[in-house]
């Protein structure tokens, strides 16, 4: 006889399709490791990427205190680490260990529970694994000095700059673009590390890098950046530099591009000099909204779905909006890092009850939201038709 009966097995099926966080990892592990079902590692990872996705990932402790243990998070890329149940994925496999590491790290309010010292010490360890890995398929100029830079960052922070410019001077693109972020960002780079980083994203963007092209764009857009961890002003600010270099990008197919110009547009923002222009953003939406799921895409193939709807229920167009923001609800079934907003489903509700007079619609919309994450603002709506 296994850990589980055939009769918890069912039981426990039924609870993680309606929901239950504990119950779908629990499922996962029987999946992952055959217990008293057949093994199936496809079937693993779609049950532990449904236990990741939840806002508040905890489970009860021996000693009955709730503590935060995204070990559904950590599964799933070890198995695209390992290549069970789905295509092998270095890369994205290590996107995901290091959202847990900063997730660890950063005091943020949705992460109420911390990670235990164990899962942490075997995520960095699992993360270092991955970025090796990669460095032995990775023969690009700069390469070695990027993932030396990554392990060495937490321990000596000097040496580990120090890598990471010689990297982005060899050209190697994910170097030149860590730092300028770290320019955006309060980095304590000094000198002529901005102009420098800017030189390099040039270089990249000459090369057809549509990443650098994006970039640029973010560079030219900001009106303040760091230097030697002090604020100052920016001095290539040239919002009309930035547009171009964004819509360059977004030609390139660049999604975060497209989103911003889209978002420009739609607010009708210093950026596009206040010029509001449904049109122009739904044009930049819908090659984004139109793509299959790819693992490091998908959250913008999501963004871009829900945007669409936003302009067509400006635009008075409500069915096609609805059908839109359903579409923005329809994850893929193998990535953690996205999950399913029940405001979308608040949005719905409201155009059924107040714009189509659907009120048996909005009820199940309402509802929606409220299984998905207890979302408060459908509860209130469902208390207030009732």
């Amino acid at each position: 006889m296994g850990l589980f009966s055939k009769s918890k097995i069912k039981k426990m099926q039924k609870y993680a399709e309606c929901g239950i966080n504990s119950e779908q990892f629990k499922l996962a592990e029987c999946y992952y490791y055959g217990k008293d079902v057949e093994q199936d590692y496809k079937q693993a990872v779609r049950w532990y990427v449904e236990a990741a996705r939840h806002k508040y990932s905890f489970k009860f402790s021996k000693n009955g205190t709730m503590e935060e243990v995204p070990d559904a998070k950590y599964m799933t890329a070890v198995c695209y680490i390992d290549g069970t149940g789905v295509p092998e994925n270095l890369r994205f496999a290590s996107r995901i260990l290091h959202n847990i590491i900063l997730s660890s790290e950063r005091n943020m309010d949705d992460w109420e529970y911390p990670i235990n010292d164990e899962l942490l010490q075997k995520t960095r360890m699992k993360y270092i694994e991955a970025e090796t890995m990669l460095l032995r398929n990775d023969n690009r100029p700069g390469a070695e000095s990027y993932y030396q830079y990554k392990q060495k960052i937490k321990e000596n922070k000097k040496a580990a700059m120090e890598l990471l410019m010689d990297s982005a001077s060899k050209g190697y693109e994910d170097a030149i673009f860590e730092l300028a972020v770290k320019c955006a960002y309060n980095s304590s780079l000094g000198g002529d590390a901005f102009e420098r980083t800017l030189s390099l994203c040039g270089n990249a963007a000459a090369n057809g890098s549509a990443r650098a092209y994006e970039v640029l764009g973010g560079m030219y857009s900001r009106k303040q950046i760091y230097k030697e961890g002090t604020k100052v002003d920016n001095p290539l600010f040239d919002y009309r530099k930035a547009a171009a270099y964004y819509c360059k990008a977004a030609e390139k197919g660049d999604s975060d591009a497209a989103l911003e110009l889209a978002d420009a547009y739609y607010d009708g923002s210093e950026l596009v000099n206040g010029i509001k222009d449904l049109n122009r953003a739904k044009e930049l939406l819908l090659p984004v909204a139109k793509r299959s799921f790819c693992p490091g895409e998908n959250r913008n193939i999501l963004k871009a779905r829900e945007g669409l709807g936003d302009i067509l229920m400006k635009s008075g167009d409500y069915e096609q909006a609805i059908k839109c923001y359903t579409k923005a609800l329809e994850l893929p079934w193998d990535d953690p890092l996205v999950h399913y907003d029940s405001n979308i489903c608040e949005t719905i509700g409201n155009i059924y009850l107040e714009e189509l007079r659907q009120t048996d619609k909005a009820v199940e919309w309402f509802k929606h939201g409220i299984n998905h994450d207890g979302n408060s603002n459908c509860r209130f709506a469902l208390q207030h038709i009732h």
